[in-house]
C-alpha cells in the first residue's frame, strides 16, 4: 500500500485499471449446531495481472484465514463457527475484499440444519407403526432406526424405550441392533427358527438328486442362521442364511449328498443350524438299499453278538459262583444250539459244546468230539481255535507230559497274539509254572493288559488272584484301577479288598475320578471310617468343591476325621443355600484361625449370626473377627448377600466416617438378577443419568448389579450380543435394606454419584429447583460418571433457577463452579448476562466465544466490550473487534468502542466513513484513522462522495506530505482521465500547493490548467499561475487542448495562441498518428498531411496546427497499438474562429484579424435595405495597423539562421 502511494505521489498512474472476477454467487454454508464449517472461495483479475490486498470479515463468527494475498488467481480460506447457534436459526455477512483492484463484497449466509435422515418425513409417526414397519420392511425399519430423528418417536411415556434405544446405539452390532431393541423392549418375541423334521433317512441311490431343508422363523426379525456339517459327504449350499433370504418367514436350505465319499454300509451326518441362542441339529442317515434277506441277515448278526455276551457272562456268573455248574451247562448250551444254528461253520461253538461236556464230566462223548475235530483245517488256520482246543485237550487227557507238551505250544500261540485275550485265558489255565507263582500270573495278565489285551474274563481271574491275596494290591495304577472297577460294576468287593483300597487311596498323590467312584461305592456298601477318610482326602487332593463333595466333607466333620484342611474344604463346599447352623468343631475351628476367601469368610459369619442366638458364647468370640472383616470388605466395595447381611449387622454398632460413608455408598445399591435363560450370558445396566453402561457376567443364572434408579434398564445377552430379554429394577432383588445406611451416606456421603442419583428420584419428575434442592443438583451435575445429556438439563435447570434470582441469590458460587461449563445454545445468554453483571469480563468473553454473542441484549455487550477493550489496553482481538463492530452498527456504543474501532476496524469505505462521522460527533482524535482511510481510498483508487471532506480535515491536522502529495495527484488523475471534477476547496489547496513552490506532478498541474479553462473568471494571481504553467510545458515542448480554453483568458506566448490543438487519449504505449487537411473559402485541399501527434502524459496525446481565420480543419486518427493493430477514427471537422481579444497585438492575429474584418466586409457589404456598411474605414485600419507593426519588426530584430 505505501508503495502504491509513493508512485501516485510521483504521479505514476494505471492507464488501465485492474478488475477482480468475483464467484458469481454468495457462499452459502449448511452446517449443524455447534460445528465449524471451512471453506474457501476464488476469484482472479481479469486479465491475469497481479493483485494486492487484504480480506476481511463482517461477522465475528466469519474468519478469514488467508487474509492477505498477492497473486493474479487467489484462493480465500475461511472458517464459520457456529457455535450457540439453533437449529434453522441463519447468519449473515459479507467478505470485503480491498485492493488495488478496489473494493468487492461477497456476501455469504450460513445456516444451522440439523440433518434429518432420509428426508423430513418419517417413515412412522408412531412406535406401534414403526413395529409393522419392521415386520415388512427391516431394512427400511433399520435406515429409520440409526436416523437422529427416530427418537421422536418416543415421547416422555416411552422413557424405558429411549434408554434401552440409547444403550443399543451403544453396541457394536449393526442391523441386529434393531432386533435387539425391539426384543429388549418387549415389542416382539425374539425370532426362533424351526424344522419340520430333525431327521432323514435316504438311500445311496437317492443321492443324486439335490436335498431341501425347509427352515422356518417363528416371527418376522432379524436373524442370521449359520450352517454347517459335520463330514465331508454332506454339503449344504450356503454356510450362512442372512435374515433378508427369508421369504414369509421361509427359508429352503438346499443340501447335496457327496456319493463317492461315502464309506460302504450306513453313513450318518449332521447339518447343525446356528442362531442367536438357538442350535437345532439335522441328522441325514445314508444307507445301502436294504432288501428283507439282508436286513434278516443284519439282525441275525446283533443276535449273534448278544448270545455270544451272554455265553460269556454266564461263565463268569459260574465262575463268581453265583449260578451252579448245572445252571451253567444247561443256559450255555441252549446259546450254543442257538449259535451253531446260525453259523455251524464255527468251531469256536463245537469246543465249547466240549468245554461243557468236559465240566460234567461226560468223558467218552468229549473224547468223541475231540477226535473229530483232530486234523480240523480251521483249527490250524487260527492260533484262538487252536489253542483253545490243545486246552480241551490237556482237560481230557490230565496227562502232564502232554500238559507241559501242548502249553508250551500255546505259549508261543500267545507270544504271536499279545492282544488275544482267549489264548492268555488258555494259557492262564494249562502253564504249569504260573499254576504255581500266582504272582507270576497276576504279573502276566497285568504284562498283557497294558498291551492292550482287555477282557471282563480275564479282569476276572485278575481279581481272583488278588482277592485270594490281598498282599497283590499293593499298588492302585491303571490295571488295579481297571480291575477294581470291573468288581465294582459286578458287585462282588469284599469288605477285605474295600479296606485295602481305603489303605491305598489314602497314600494316593492326586485326585482321580475312577479312584473316587471305587471308593463311594465302597463307602455305600461297608460305611467304614477310613473309606470316608480316603474320600475326603481324595476330594481335597482334587481341589473339588462341588455339591456332591460337600456330602463328604460333612461325613468327615461328623465323624471327626483328622484331615488337613478338612474344614477349609467343607466351607468351600459348603452350599449358598445351606440352611441351618455350622457344626460346633467348624465354628471353633475358624474362630481362631481361617484362611478362607472373603466369600467363604462372609458365609460363615453370616451363618454365625443367623443362628445367634443358639450359641451366644461362639458368637461372642467371633464379634470382632466379623467387625473387622466388614470393614476390610467394605473398603474394598466387595458385595453378595452373605456380605450385607454381615454389613447390616456389624455396622449398626459402628462409629460412621465420612470414608466409610462413601465405600458403604458404593455397595449400598447393589441388585441380585436371576434368569432361567440358560444363554444368557451378560447384564448390561443402563442408567438414564449415566454417560457409559455396566457389562457384568451372568454366571449360572445370577449377576450382581448396581441399580441407583427405578428407571434403569437391563438388557440382557447371549455374549454374541443377542439380546434376550429386558428386566427393570423391580424384577431385581436388592442385597441390602438401605434402612437408616441411606440418611448416614446422605449425611456424610451426600456427593456420591448413587447417593445423588437415588435422591434426584426421590425429587420426582420434572425436577424442582429451589433454595432446598439447588446444592444438591450443583453437586450431582458435576459429577464425572453423567451423561452429558443429563448434565446439560441439570446445568440448565441450575441456570434458570439463578438468572431468575439473580437478584436475591449470589451466583457466584454457580460461576466458579459452572462459568466454564457448557450449557444449551438457546440458554447460554443467561450464563453470559450473569457473568456480565457480576463482573466477570474475561469468563463472559468465553462464554460469548462459546455460545454466540445474538440473544444477549445490546447494553449488556456494550459493557462487556467497552470493559475487554480497557482491561486488555485496547490490544487488537479479533472477535472482540466483531463484537464492538456488531454493537455499533446496532447503534449503541460508547467512547471506549468508538475509540477501539477507530484503532482497528477495517472494512469497506462506507463503513469506515460511517465510523468517522460518529467519531466527529465526539470530537475525539480521528487523525490516524483518517490517515488510513485515505491510504485505503488511494489503494483502491475508489473515490468516496465524503472522501474530499476527510482529506481536507486531515490536512487541516497537519498532514504528512507524502500522503497529500498522493491523494492530490490521484484526484487531479481522476478530474482529468475519467472527468471527476474536484471540489474547490480541493483545488484550491492544490494551487496553494503550487504556490508554495512544491515539486507537483505533471498531472496536477494540467488539473490546474484545466481547472482554469473552466472557471468563468480568472482572477490575476490565477492567470498568472496558469501562465507560470503553460511556459512550463512549453520549455519542455509539452501542449494540451485546453490552451483553446485559456487563451481566451490570458495572453498566451504567439507560437501557442496561433495554434489548433487536436488531443486523442488513448495507452500511452500506442503510437498516434492524425491525418488532416485545411480548407478555406477560396481553397480546398484535395489530399490529407499525415503528422504523428506527440504523447504529453498519461496516455494524452496532442498536436497543434496553425490555422487562420476563416480555415477548417478536417481529420481523423489512426492508432498504432503496441500489438501492430491499427484503427482509424471517425472523420471530424474544426472550424478556426476570430483572433483572441486577450493576445490582441500580435502579428499572427493582425493577420488573422485583418482576414475577419474582410469576411465581414463581404458579408455585411451591402445591407437589406441596400446601404453601404457602417465601418468602412475598419478593414484599411487593420492592414495600415499590420504593415506598420511588420516593418518595425524587420527594423528591430534580425532573423537568424
Amino acid at each position: 500500500m505505501i508503495g502504491r502511494i509513493e508512485q501516485m505521489a510521483r504521479g505514476v498512474f494505471r492507464y488501465e485499471a485492474l478488475k477482480l472476477v468475483m464467484p458469481e454467487e454468495p457462499v452459502k454454508i449448511v452446517l449443524k449446531k455447534a460445528e465449524t464449517y471451512t471453506g474457501k472461495f476464488s476469484m482472479k483479475e481479469e486479465n491475469d495481472r497481479l493483485v494486492k490486498g487484504e480480506v476481511y470479515s463482517s461477522s465475528p463468527r466469519m474468519q478469514v484465514l488467508t487474509p492477505e494475498f498477492r497473486d493474479s488467481t487467489i484462493e480465500i480460506d475461511y472458517i464459520f463457527d457456529a457455535a450457540g447457534m439453533l437449529d434453522k436459526e441463519e447468519a449473515a455477512g459479507s467478505f470485503w475484499v480491498i485492493c488495488d483492484a478496489g473494493e468487492y463484497e461477497l456476501p455469504f449466509q450460513a445456516s444451522v440444519r440439523q440433518p434429518a435422515a432420509g428426508g423430513s418425513v418419517l417413515p412412522a409417526d408412531t412406535l406401534e407403526a414403526f413395529v409393522k414397519l419392521a415386520a415388512e420392511d427391516y431394512e427400511e425399519a433399520y435406515r429409520f432406526f440409526v436416523r437422529r430423528d427416530f427418537e421422536q418417536l418416543l415421547n416422555a411415556e416411552d422413557q424405558k424405550y429411549r434408554e434401552i434405544y440409547r444403550g443399543c446405539l451403544k453396541t457394536t452390532m449393526e442391523k441386529q441392533v434393531l432386533e435387539g431393541f425391539l426384543v429388549a423392549a418387549g415389542l416382539k418375541p425374539n425370532a426362533r427358527i424351526s424344522i419340520d423334521s430333525y431327521k432323514i433317512r435316504c438311500y445311496r441311490s437317492d443321492t443324486k438328486e439335490e436335498k431341501v431343508l425347509p427352515i422356518r422363523k417363528s416371527v418376522p426379525g432379524y436373524l442370521n442362521v449359520r450352517v454347517s456339517a459335520d463330514v465331508p459327504w454332506l454339503i449344504p449350499d450356503t454356510s450362512l442364511i442372512h435374515s433378508g433370504t427369508f421369504h414369509n418367514d421361509l427359508y429352503e436350505l438346499h443340501y447335496r449328498i457327496d456319493s463317492g465319499s461315502l464309506h460302504s454300509g450306513k453313513n450318518f451326518g449332521k447339518i447343525t443350524l446356528e442362531a442367536p441362542g438357538q442350535e437345532l441339529v439335522y441328522e441325514v442317515e445314508v444307507a445301502e438299499a436294504v432288501y428283507e434277506d439282508v436286513r434278516r441277515k443284519r439282525e441275525r448278526r446283533l443276535e449273534v453278538k448278544r448270545r455270544q455276551v451272554r455265553l460269556m457272562q454266564l461263565y463268569m456268573d459260574f465262575k463268581q459262583r453265583k449260578i451252579p455248574l448245572k445252571t451253567w451247562t444247561d443256559h450255555s448250551r441252549e446259546e450254543i444250539e442257538w449259535l451253531e444254528k446260525a453259523d455251524d461253520r464255527n468251531v469256536f461253538y463245537v469246543l465249547v459244546k466240549i468245554q461243557l461236556l468236559l465240566a460234567e464230566r461226560n468223558n467218552e462223548e468229549a473224547r468223541h468230539m475231540l477226535n473229530k475235530l483232530d486234523g480240523n483245517a480251521e483249527i490250524k488256520a487260527q492260533p484262538e481255535a487252536r489253542g483253545y482246543y490243545l486246552y480241551l485237550q490237556s482237560l481230557y487227557s490230565r496227562d502232564r507230559s502232554y500238559i507241559n507238551k501242548v502249553s508250551y505250544e500255546v505259549k508261543e500261540l500267545c507270544g504271536k497274539c499279545p492282544g488275544s485275550w482267549k489264548l492268555l485265558w488258555v494259557l492262564l489255565y494249562m502253564d504249569e509254572n504260573l499254576e504255581r507263582n500266582q504272582e507270576r500270573k497276576l504279573e502276566l495278565i497285568e504284562q498283557r493288559f497294558l498291551q492292550g489285551c482287555a477282557s471282563p474274563m480275564i479282569y476276572l481271574e485278575a481279581y481272583d488272584l488278588i482277592r485270594k491275596n490281598l498282599g497283590r494290591l499293593n499298588k492302585l495304577k491303571n490295571f488295579e484301577l481297571q480291575i477294581l472297577t470291573f468288581a465294582v460294576r459286578h458287585g462282588v468287593v469284599t469288605r477285605e479288598i474295600a479296606e485295602r483300597v481305603s489303605m491305598l487311596a489314602a497314600k494316593y498323590k492326586k485326585y482321580e475320578e475312577i479312584l473316587y467312584r471305587i471308593l463311594v461305592y465302597c463307602y455305600r456298601e461297608f460305611e467304614m471310617k477310613d473309606t470316608a477318610a480316603a474320600i475326603c482326602s481324595l476330594l481335597i487332593k482334587g481341589n473339588v468343591t462341588d455339591t456332591g463333595a460337600f456330602e463328604w466333607y460333612a461325613l468327615g466333620v461328623e465323624q471327626e476325621l483328622k484331615i488337613t484342611r478338612l474344614y477349609e474344604y467343607y466351607m468351600y463346599a459348603l452350599p449358598q443355600d445351606y440352611a441351618q447352623a455350622l457344626p460346633q468343631q467348624i465354628l471353633l475351628y475358624f474362630a481362631y484361625y481361617s484362611q478362607l476367601d472373603y466369600r467363604k469368610r462372609a458365609q460363615l459369619y453370616a451363618n454365625v449370626i443367623r443362628y445367634r442366638e443358639q450359641n451366644l458364647p461362639v458368637y461372642q468370640k467371633f464379634v470382632p473377627l466379623m467387625e473387622r472383616f466388614a470393614l476390610e470388605q467394605l473398603m474394598e466395595r466387595r458385595i453378595n448377600e452373605n456380605l450385607a447381611e454381615v454389613y447390616q449387622h456389624v455396622l449398626k454398632e459402628i462409629q460412621f466416617t465420612g470414608e466409610l460413608a462413601w465405600a458403604l455408598a458404593d455397595v449400598l445399591f447393589t441388585c441380585r438378577l436371576n434368569t432361567d435363560d440358560t444363554k444368557v450370558k451378560y447384564a448390561t445396566v443402563i442408567h438414564p443419568g449415566l454417560d457409559k453402561e455396566r457389562r457384568v457376567p451372568v454366571l449360572q443364572g445370577t449377576a450382581y448389579v448396581r441399580l441407583y434408579t427405578k428407571n434403569a434398564v437391563i438388557l440382557l445377552d447371549d455374549g454374541e450380543e443377542h439380546w434376550c430379554e429386558a428386566l427393570t429394577p423391580a424384577q431385581c432383588i436388592r442385597v441390602m435394606k438401605n434402612g437408616d445406611f441411606l440418611d448416614k451416606c446422605k449425611e456424610l456421603a451426600g456427593g456420591h454419584m448413587g447417593i445423588l442419583l437415588h435422591v434426584c428420584e426421590e425429587q420426582g419428575r420434572p425436577l424442582c429447583y429451589n433454595d432446598e434442592t439447588i446444592a444438591f443438583y450443583e453437586a450431582l451435575s458435576v459429577q464425572p460418571g453423567i451423561s452429558s445429556s443429563f448434565s446439560r438439563q441439570l446445568r440448565s435447570g441450575i441456570l434458570d433457577y439463578y438468572y431468575e434470582n439473580r437478584e436475591s441469590r449470589d451466583p457466584d458460587g454457580f460461576l466458579d463452579t459452572f462459568g466454564n461449563e457448557k450449557f444449551p445454545a438457546k440458554e447460554a445468554h443467561k450464563l453470559t448476562e450473569i457473568l456480565i453483571e457480576r463482573g466477570k469480563y474475561p469468563e463472559a468473553y468465553t462464554a460469548v466465544n462459546a455460545y454466540g454473542y445474538e440473544r444477549i441484549p445490546l447494553r449488556m455487550l456494550v459493557k462487556l466490550c467497552a470493559r475487554l477493550v480497557m482491561m486488555n489496553d485496547y490490544e487488537q482481538d479479533r472477535y472482540l473487534l466483531g463484537l464492538c463492530a456488531y454493537v455499533w452498527e446496532n447503534s449503541k456504543y460508547d467512547l471506549v468502542i468508538l475509540q477501539y474501532l477507530l484503532a482497528w476496524l477495517k472494512g469497506p469505505q462506507k463503513q469506515l466513513f460511517e465510523l468517522w462521522n460518529c467519531a466527529r460527533k465526539f470530537e475525539t482524535d480521528t487523525y490516524e484513522f483518517e490517515e488510513r482511510v485515505l491510504m485505503q481510498i488511494l489503494f483502491t483508487e475508489q473515490m468516496s462522495e465524503q472522501g474530499d471532506a476527510m482529506f481536507l480535515d486531515y490536512c487541516r491536522k497537519g498532514p504528512k506530505h507524502r500522503l497529500e502529495s498522493a491523494y492530490l495527484a490521484w484526484e487531479s488523475w481522476l478530474y482529468i482521465m475519467q472527468g471527476k471534477k474536484p471540489g474547490t476547496p480541493v483545488m484550491e489547496l492544490l494551487a496553494r500547493e503550487y504556490r508554495r513552490k512544491e515539486r507537483l506532478p505533471d498531472i496536477c498541474l494540467l488539473a490546474i490548467l484545466t481547472w482554469a479553462g473552466e472557471a468563468e473568471a480568472l482572477s490575476e494571481e490565477e492567470q498568472k499561475t496558469a501562465l507560470e504553467i503553460i511556459r512550463a510545458f512549453a520549455d519542455r515542448d509539452m501542449y494540451f487542448a485546453v490552451y483553446q480554453e485559456l487563451k481566451k483568458k490570458i495572453r498566451m506566448p504567439q507560437e501557442l495562441s496561433r495554434n489548433a490543438y487536436l488531443e486523442y487519449r488513448t495507452d500511452e504505449k500506442s503510437s498516434v498518428v492524425v491525418s488532416y487537411k485545411i480548407n478555406s473559402r477560396d481553397t480546398r485541399e484535395e489530399a490529407y498531411f499525415c503528422e504523428e501527434m506527440k504523447h504529453m502524459l498519461e496516455g494524452i496525446f496532442v498536436i497543434g496546427i496553425p490555422m487562420f481565420y476563416g480555415e477548417t480543419l478536417q481529420y481523423y486518427f489512426t492508432e498504432i497499438r503496441s500489438d501492430g493493430t491499427k484503427s482509424n477514427s471517425d472523420i471530424r471537422f474544426y472550424l478556426q474562429g476570430g483572433p483572441d481579444t486577450v493576445a490582441a497585438g500580435m502579428k499572427f492575429d493582425m493577420l488573422n484579424a485583418v482576414l475577419m474584418l474582410e469576411e465581414e466586409k463581404r458579408q455585411n457589404s451591402v445591407q437589406k435595405d441596400g446601404t453601404k456598411s457602417a465601418h468602412p474605414d475598419k478593414l484599411a485600419d487593420r492592414m495600415r495597423e499590420y504593415q506598420e507593426v511588420k516593418m518595425l519588426t524587420e527594423h528591430l530584430f534580425e532573423l537568424k539562421e
